[in-house]
Protein backbone atom coordinates (compact mmCIF):
# COMPACT_ATOMS: atom_id res chain seq x y z
CA UNK A 1 0.00 0.00 0.00
CA UNK A 2 2.82 2.60 0.95
CA UNK A 3 5.10 1.50 -2.12
CA UNK A 4 1.70 2.27 -4.37
CA UNK A 5 1.14 5.87 -2.94
CA UNK A 6 4.95 6.63 -2.92
CA UNK A 7 5.09 5.32 -6.74
CA UNK A 8 2.03 7.86 -7.85
CA UNK A 9 3.26 10.81 -5.46
CA UNK A 10 6.61 10.29 -7.56
CA UNK A 11 5.05 10.29 -10.89
CA UNK A 12 2.98 13.47 -10.34
CA UNK A 13 5.96 15.17 -9.28
CA UNK A 14 7.93 13.50 -11.95
CA UNK A 15 5.44 15.28 -14.68
CA UNK A 16 5.64 18.34 -12.82
CA UNK A 17 9.49 18.96 -12.96
CA UNK A 18 9.21 17.31 -16.71
CA UNK A 19 6.64 20.28 -17.32
CA UNK A 20 8.62 22.97 -15.37
CA UNK A 21 11.96 22.02 -17.31
CA UNK A 22 10.20 22.24 -20.72
CA UNK A 23 8.93 25.70 -20.14
CA UNK A 24 11.91 26.82 -18.90
CA UNK A 25 14.69 25.72 -21.69
CA UNK A 26 11.08 26.32 -24.08
CA UNK A 27 11.41 30.38 -23.19
CA UNK A 28 15.57 30.66 -22.85
CA UNK A 29 15.79 29.17 -26.46
CA UNK A 30 12.80 31.56 -27.63
CA UNK A 31 14.57 34.65 -25.89
CA UNK A 32 18.25 33.39 -27.32
CA UNK A 33 16.47 33.01 -30.76
CA UNK A 34 14.85 36.14 -31.09
CA UNK A 35 18.10 37.98 -29.75
CA UNK A 36 20.07 36.61 -32.56
CA UNK A 37 17.26 37.79 -34.78
CA UNK A 38 17.49 41.52 -33.68
CA UNK A 39 20.62 41.99 -34.90
CA UNK A 40 22.16 41.55 -38.58
CA UNK A 41 23.21 38.32 -39.60
CA UNK A 42 26.54 39.38 -40.25
CA UNK A 43 27.29 40.48 -36.16
CA UNK A 44 26.76 36.57 -34.91
CA UNK A 45 28.59 35.43 -38.04
CA UNK A 46 31.51 37.25 -36.99
CA UNK A 47 30.84 35.87 -33.46
CA UNK A 48 31.00 32.41 -34.21
CA UNK A 49 33.76 33.40 -36.74
CA UNK A 50 35.81 34.52 -33.52
CA UNK A 51 35.71 31.02 -31.93
CA UNK A 52 37.96 29.98 -34.88
CA UNK A 53 36.12 26.28 -34.64
CA UNK A 54 34.66 26.52 -38.64
CA UNK A 55 35.21 28.20 -41.49
CA UNK A 56 33.86 31.42 -42.15
CA UNK A 57 31.13 30.05 -44.92
CA UNK A 58 30.20 27.83 -42.28
CA UNK A 59 30.00 30.56 -39.81
CA UNK A 60 27.50 32.14 -42.15
CA UNK A 61 25.43 29.42 -42.47
CA UNK A 62 25.36 28.83 -38.67
CA UNK A 63 24.19 32.58 -38.30
CA UNK A 64 21.91 32.55 -40.87
CA UNK A 65 19.71 29.30 -39.81
CA UNK A 66 20.85 29.23 -36.04
CA UNK A 67 18.61 31.35 -34.62
CA UNK A 68 15.21 30.29 -36.71
CA UNK A 69 16.21 26.60 -35.34
CA UNK A 70 16.09 28.11 -31.48
CA UNK A 71 13.16 29.68 -31.62
CA UNK A 72 11.41 26.65 -33.23
CA UNK A 73 12.69 24.30 -30.86
CA UNK A 74 11.92 26.55 -28.58
CA UNK A 75 8.36 26.26 -29.44
CA UNK A 76 8.24 23.03 -29.65
CA UNK A 77 9.15 22.56 -26.50
CA UNK A 78 6.71 25.01 -24.76
CA UNK A 79 4.05 23.53 -26.92
CA UNK A 80 5.27 19.59 -26.17
CA UNK A 81 5.56 18.69 -29.88
CA UNK A 82 6.95 15.23 -29.47
CA UNK A 83 7.12 15.01 -25.66
CA UNK A 84 7.13 10.96 -26.47
CA UNK A 85 10.52 10.28 -28.04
Amino acid sequence: MFIAKFINDNAGRCKLQSFTLRLILGLVFVYAGYAKLRQPWYVFAGMIDNYGVVPPSVSEVIARTLPSLEILLGLALLTGVCRKI
